[in-house]
């Protein structure tokens, strides 16, 4: 229906009444503070309370943040009580006459310690609460006693959470999300993680972890959401960081995070830059039968690779009313790579045995840029939008030279994405406890893509027309959704979202356009939460959710990637979405301790397969669609701590995978395997006074199976140490990651007629030197007067 132009200029003109309401607010004022500890170190997560002086009436409440401080905007003029409290301080009390904004600096907290005999008893903070069916940790009490240097290694400190080559897992989790404010965005999980590598890790305030997000996220799978701390009001603070690595060949990193808040007005600026020499080498056997003769085929393949990386976010926020906030967020990834491959192989069979020696040389450059635009109304309406822009060029140059005959070749690929999003999503809340949310969300994305082969003869490169390709994709997703929750009891409460998900892929190559995949599918999720008293020492979720998971653009594409003349690749154009189904029941004892039960199943599972070609002389690696994988994990996190200086934090699990692809002859499948987890993070404090920490964490997964794979035991142990200079505002720090360089697994593939051995040697032990140097200071109001006489009204 169209509309009129009357009824879109009232609806301009409400908008606009909205958008600049805070000017009919009266005159008001803050009150903000830092919090310290005797030893002038930051006090995070404290509690502040603003009451009347006269009758005690709440007047404002917040948390302080990592930094201590705190803000409260919009204070009438009166007299009142500040009340600050936190578990392990004592509660502090001060009286306050607002006339002007107040800036009382730093407060400084006494420790409670109460004394039985010879028993020192101290609070400690808890972990973990629950709230509207999201389990939500405080990053100050599961950090504080590690040595962090970003916020990504923050997250590897929230129970359940598994860094792994700087991937994250959630246990009991099939897929996972990471989203940075709760707010939908298009950016890869590789960027946000990116991102979260180049943050501080005193930039976050709380994580929350949802393994059934509802549908409003608009997530695959489980979602962890990072909530950042804001700026303090009137104030510019910031951070600059310098390190330096050193693995097999040295590098360089540093950034600075700058963050200003003056009035309504808040602005952030972060960049990183990160500079690496990495090595990879791999030793393989395989034995393949071509053509009625078995090959025995021994290859050394090493892989230098230099990489330049540069990461920048400029977010600025205007918070129009103390309910209503505006946010422009720009993001930019640039990195290029160079590479220098070498491979030396023999193919021994009765025919004798060739020898064939591979070098490849290639440039792979990376830029991607997103904005983001946000407005929120009183955490019940949010609309958005989100545009992304990638472009990956890649050069790759290959010389083989086999019993002294060399054949030159090089390729040349290209991909660049422009996606767009939009989201409109609003909740309403009734006296009953009763709240019901919706929303719609709608994608738009077009990937060009192209793959050129070149052959060498006659001193030039010639174009092989059968082995390039060039595509467009256009993908269109629309989706809806009607969620509602229900505070059932004091204790037991549920939310339940049914989710709609259209989605298109047409894929147009020269001309030719054939849809990809298309339909519409409907996906619910249920959470239901208990909590057994107000003190929360018993806490159960049962969480229920499914969604699709969509191939990747080079995924689906026909081109072929050349390791070296041997190992190809291989994109397939036939691959269809998966769906996954999962269940999991969280326990939560005494807001620290958990256990964790789940399952899940993906049918149409996407997974590699490699295999050794009968049609051609290659062991051909290739994404395929399986019948189904399925996982059943059982998860415990036990921290506990050893007297006043040892903090252990172990995790154990296990998980029971089963792999199942049939209808395909030699490549069908039907296998099963246990896999056992442990993973501990401990922390000691060497010196109370001068806040001296040492960490030592790892991790060990013995045998896991993942499709015709078999990876043998793998593991890996770090230690840091960190200690604060300059008056505590600068921390030094010391890392050593992967000591006993044991984090590169063996796999093996013993299957049918394929018999291979890969023996991976990666450059992961690391050295790790950061120097970290934090600042700030307020702002002082200059006050400026306006002739002002002839723009009042006669009175």
């Amino acid at each position: 229906m169209k509309t009129s132009q009357p009824t879109f200029r009232k609806v301009l003109f409400l908008f606009f009444i909205v958008l600049h309401s805070s000017v009919l607010l009266a005159q008001s004022y803050s009150i903000s503070g830092k919090l310290v500890d005797q030893q002038d170190s930051i006090v995070p997560a404290a509690s502040i309370i603003l009451v009347t002086r006269t009758d005690s009436a709440f007047v404002k409440g917040m948390i302080s943040d990592m930094q201590g401080a705190f803000t409260f905007s919009n204070v009438a003029k009166g007299k009142y009580l500040l009340f600050v409290q936190h578990v392990i301080y004592e509660k502090k009390r001060i009286p306050l006459e607002v006339e002007a904004s107040i800036q009382l600096g730093t407060i400084s907290l006494h420790e409670v310690e109460n004394e039985l005999g010879e028993i020192s008893v101290k609070a400690t903070r808890p972990v973990v609460k629950m709230k509207d069916n999201v389990l939500s940790y405080d990053v100050a009490a599961v950090s504080e006693k590690f040595v962090r240097s970003n916020a990504l290694e923050v997250l590897g400190d929230i129970p359940g959470v598994l860094l792994k080559d700087e991937s994250v897992q959630l246990l009991g989790a099939s897929q996972l999300s990471v989203a940075i404010n709760g707010k939908p965005t298009t950016l890869s999980m590789d960027q946000v993680l990116t991102m979260l590598k180049a943050m501080p890790n005193t930039s976050i305030k709380e994580v929350q972890v949802m393994y059934a997000p509802p549908a409003k996220y608009n997530v695959k799978g489980s979602l962890i959401n990072i909530v950042l701390n804001k700026a303090a009001n009137d104030e510019f603070n910031g951070s600059v960081t310098l390190g330096y690595e050193q693995r097999k060949k040295s590098g360089a990193n540093g950034g600075f995070n700058l963050q200003f808040s003056k009035g309504k007005w808040e602005t952030g600026l972060l960049y990183s830059g990160n500079y690496k020499t990495t090595s990879k080498s791999y030793e393989i056997d395989i034995d393949h039968t071509y053509r009625d003769t078995l090959y025995i085929i021994k290859q050394n393949m090493n892989f230098p690779n230099k990489m330049w990386e540069n990461n920048i976010q400029f977010n600025t926020a205007y918070h129009i009313s103390e309910k209503q906030n505006l946010s422009l967020v720009y993001t930019g990834n640039f990195s290029t790579a160079d590479q220098d491959h070498l491979t030396n192989a023999t193919f021994s069979s009765v025919k004798g045995i060739s020898v064939e020696k591979d070098n490849t040389t290639g440039n792979d450059d990376e830029s991607m840029h997103n904005l983001k635009l946000d407005y929120s109304l009183n955490d019940q309406l949010n609309i958005g939008a989100d545009y992304t822009y990638f472009n990956g060029p890649s050069t790759q140059n290959y010389q083989s030279t086999t019993d002294g005959v060399t054949d030159i070749y090089k390729t040349t690929s290209g991909q660049t994405v422009n996606k767009w999003m939009g989201y409109i999503n609003h909740t309403v809340k009734f006296k009953n406890d009763w709240s019901v949310n919706c929303g719609l969300n709608y994608s738009y994305s077009q990937n060009d893509n192209f793959y050129r082969y070149f052959d060498y003869s006659q001193g030039a490169y010639n174009l092989n027309e059968n082995q390039s390709s060039a595509n467009n994709y256009k993908e269109s997703a629309a989706s809806g959704f009607l969620g509602f929750s229900k505070q059932i009891t004091s204790k037991l409460s549920a939310e339940f979202s049914l989710k709609g998900e259209y989605d298109k892929m047409i894929k147009d190559t020269l001309g030719t356009r054939k849809t990809l995949w298309s339909g519409l599918k409907f996906y619910p999720t249920v959470n239901l939460s208990f909590i057994s008293d107000s003190s929360s020492n018993h806490i159960f979720q049962l969480s229920l959710e499914s969604y699709a998971t969509y191939p990747t653009y080079w995924e689906v594409s026909p081109a072929t990637w050349y390791t070296n003349k041997y190992m190809l690749i291989q994109g397939n154009p036939e691959l269809q979405p998966s769906q996954t189904y999962d269940a999991s029941l969280k326990y939560i004892f005494h807001r620290k301790y958990v256990a964790v039960l789940s399952y899940d199943r993906t049918s149409n599972m996407i997974d590699q397969i490699p295999f050794a070609s009968e049609e051609t002389f290659n062991t051909i690696a290739r994404n395929e669609n399986l019948d189904f994988g399925s996982n059943l994990t059982l998860a415990f996190i036990l921290p506990f701590n050893l007297g006043s200086r040892i903090h252990i934090n172990p995790t154990i699990g296990a998980f029971h995978r089963v792999m199942k692809r049939e209808g395909v002859g030699e490549q069908s499948f039907n296998r099963s395997g246990n896999t056992f987890i442990f993973q501990f993070d401990n922390s000691v404090i060497l010196s109370k006074k001068y806040d001296l920490k040492f960490n030592l964490s790892g991790y060990y997964y013995n045998n896991i199976i993942q499709a015709i794979y078999d990876i043998d035991d793998v593991s890996d142990v770090s230690c840091a140490i960190s200690c604060p200079v300059l008056k505590k505002k600068a921390e030094f720090s010391l890392k050593v990651k992967d000591i006993f360089s044991s984090n590169a697994p063996v796999s093996r593939i013993d299957f049918n007629n394929q018999h291979s051995v890969y023996y991976m040697h990666w450059d992961s032990r690391m050295l790790l030197v950061t120097f970290k140097y934090n600042f700030g200071k307020a702002l002082k109001d200059k006050k400026v007067e306006v002739d002002d006489s002839r723009f009042k009204r006669m009175q």
